[in-house]
C-alpha cells in the first residue's frame, strides 16, 4: 500500500465532535445505526459508558442499582468540575439503557463503535483495510463516538479508507457516506498519507467536493434496501 485518505472530524479546538442538530436523540441515534448497518462491518459497540453530569448522590445511588458499581473520573472533574461519574454498561443492554438515559437530562450517554467499511451493494468489507497503519493508538481503526442526549449531541468520526486516488467510483462512495451521516463531513478534515522513500507516512490536505454527487446519492438511497442485519435499534 503506497497511500490511502483518512477523515478526521473537526480539530480539537473546535470541540473535536460535530454538534448534531438534525432531529431529536433517538431519530439521531438511529441514523447512526442505520449507518453502521449499511456502510460497515459492526454490529456492536466497544464500548458503552453512562455519565453523571452534574454529581447528586440520590441520582448516584439510583443508577448505581441500574449499572453496578460506578467509575469516578477524578482528573476530569478537576479539570471541569463535571462529569465524575461513570458506569460502564453492557453493549447488549443498549435498548434498555438508551431510553433510561434519555429520560434523565442529568445523564450522557457516550457510545464508540470501531469497524471496517463494506460495500454499499454486496456487504463485503472493502479489501485492505487490514493493512492500514496504526497511525495513532487510540484510531486503530475507523470509529465513531457518539455523545448522546436529548440536549448535546455529538459525533466524532476518524475514517481511514484503502484508496490510492479519488476516482469516480471512490468518489460516489464518499458522497453515499455523507449522505447517510448526520454532519455533514468538513472539507479541512480529509488528509491522503502517501509513504515516503524512508517508509513514513506523510499527511497532505484533501480536497473532497462532492456536493453534486451527494444530491444525486441522497435521491439514490431512499431506493436501496439493505439485507444485512441491522444493528440493535431503540425500540419504537
Amino acid at each position: 500500500m503506497k497511500s490511502f485518505i483518512t477523515y478526521n472530524g473537526l480539530a480539537l479546538s473546535s470541540g473535536g465532535a460535530h454538534q448534531l442538530h438534525r432531529g431529536s436523540a433517538k431519530k439521531i441515534y438511529q441514523n447512526v445505526t442505520s449507518f453502521l448497518a449499511q456502510y460497515t462491518d459492526c454490529r456492536q459497540p466497544e464500548h458503552v459508558q453512562v455519565v453523571m453530569h452534574e454529581f447528586s448522590i440520590f441520582s448516584f445511588l439510583k443508577y448505581c442499582l441500574h449499572f453496578g458499581l460506578p467509575r469516578f473520573d477524578w482528573w476530569n472533574y478537576w479539570s471541569i468540575k463535571k462529569d465524575l461519574v461513570y458506569w460502564n454498561a453492557w453493549p447488549s443492554a443498549l435498548k434498555r439503557t438508551f431510553p433510561l438515559v434519555m429520560a434523565d437530562d442529568n445523564l450522557l450517554l457516550c457510545v464508540k463503535w470501531e469497524f471496517m467499511f463494506t460495500e454499499t451493494q454486496s456487504g463485503a468489507v472493502i479489501p485492505n483495510q487490514a493493512l492500514l497503519p496504526v497511525l495513532d493508538q487510540r484510531k486503530a481503526r475507523s470509529s465513531l463516538y457518539l455523545r448522546i442526549s436529548e440536549r448535546r449531541k455529538t459525533l466524532s468520526a476518524w475514517f481511514m479508507l484503502p484508496f490510492g486516488e479519488l476516482d469516480q467510483h471512490n468518489m460516489t462512495y464518499l458522497a453515499s457516506l455523507q449522505s447517510a451521516l448526520p454532519f455533514d463531513f468538513s472539507p479541512k478534515g480529509w488528509r491522503c498519507y502517501t509513504r515516503s522513500t524512508k517508509g513514513n507516512w506523510i499527511p497532505n490536505q484533501l480536497n473532497v467536493a462532492f456536493q453534486e454527487l451527494v444530491e444525486e446519492e441522497k435521491t439514490e438511497l431512499s431506493t436501496i434496501v439493505s439485507a444485512r442485519t441491522p444493528l440493535v435499534l431503540v425500540e419504537e
